[in-house]
């Protein structure tokens, strides 16, 4: 109690006394939290410990893992998860942190899509025959393994599933087709993830709504005009030199990681504004019909062709491009 009618007469603070009738300052206003160091939800302001605290214990909480920790309910990332990790394989696992030994090979593998199978056969590039298809659609993994150049343009194909299995691919062509996405019906949701050896591809003139190569590390050319894509991640691919993205919905392109750049189509798209300060080997720019106001091109200072007609842009500097000889803005 308070002598003399002195203490805290705060209601909200930790030590109110109502019986003090003098404030003597001796409130305590502190910050409820978990006060305890060792604690997975300590928190460094609080003053006054209001018994919340939480102790995690790390471990690994998957059952399918060889080290999974029943007592654990926080998650180290330390589970080992056998399996087998050949994606070509029948039973692929992709949580598999480590391979078994237990990967199971088709002698021979499938192709879904009769246009895709009749164009294989009918593109002189890999050799394959109709001789080589056992079973109308089956053809030998050994023969498709060793393949490294498709194109396939321009024979209704709707299904690319069997692609993974051409594992030595660098140069993928099967433009004007009408696939939508790059699904295999062998349970690989993404088939560029398992080609990784790309070098060029060109999608362009499909039904495409999104498109995934930040596993095609390698590539150097990238087309996917006309298609319905309204986003294109290239951050992964930072040796890319062409890129090919018009005719799309694209809202917004991110080229910081694309140093290499030297050619960019990215004409008849939703772009508001376009940064091309990290691509200052580019020599061919085409922007046109788009939503910019604004573009500097002053850090690229080797560009030939510039093109940025149809667009909402006022006022452009080229002085430092002394290389054009393409030029309609």
């Amino acid at each position: 109690p308070a002598t003399a009618g002195y203490g805290c007469t705060d209601p909200t603070a930790f030590n109110y006394d109502p019986n003090a009738t003098i404030d003597d300052g001796s409130c305590n206003l502190g910050v409820l939290g978990c006060m305890d160091p060792m604690a997975d939800n300590y928190d460094a302001n609080a003053t006054c410990n209001d018994g919340s605290c939480i102790y995690g214990i790390p471990g690994c909480t998957d059952p399918a893992a060889d080290n999974y920790d029943p007592l654990a309910n926080v998650d180290d990332g330390s589970c080992n998860i056998p399996g087998c990790t050949d994606p070509t394989a029948n039973n692929y696992n992709a949580s598999a942190t480590y391979d078994d030994g237990t990967c199971a090979m088709f002698a021979y593998i499938g192709i879904t899509d009769d246009n895709f199978r009749d164009a294989l056969i009918a593109d002189p590039n890999n050799g394959l025959t109709i001789a080589d298809f056992s079973g109308s659609n089956l053809v030998l993994y050994s023969l498709v393994s060793v393949i490294t150049t498709v194109s396939v343009n321009n024979a209704s194909i709707t299904n690319l599933s069997g692609l993974e299995y051409f594992a030595s691919l660098t140069s993928l062509s099967c433009n004007n087709n009408q696939i939508p996405d790059f699904y295999s019906q062998f349970d690989i949701p993404n088939i560029l993830t398992v080609l990784p050896n790309l070098t060029t591809l060109d999608a362009s003139s499909n039904l495409l709504t999104n498109i995934d190569v930040s596993a095609n590390v390698l590539l150097t050319q990238l087309a996917v005009s006309f298609n319905s894509l309204t986003s294109l991640d290239t951050s992964q691919n930072t040796v890319l030199s062409i890129l090919t993205c018009d005719n799309n919905q694209i809202t917004s392109l991110d080229l910081s990681n694309n140093t290499a750049l030297t050619q960019l189509y990215c004409n008849v798209n939703q772009l508001a504004s376009l940064d091309v300060s990290s691509n200052t080997g580019l020599f061919a720019l085409d922007a046109s019909d788009n939503n910019l106001t604004s573009l500097d091109v002053s850090n690229n200072t080797s560009l030939a062709g510039l093109y940025c007609s149809n667009n909402q842009i006022t006022s452009l500097d080229v002085s430092q491009n002394t290389s054009l000889t393409g030029f309609k803005c």
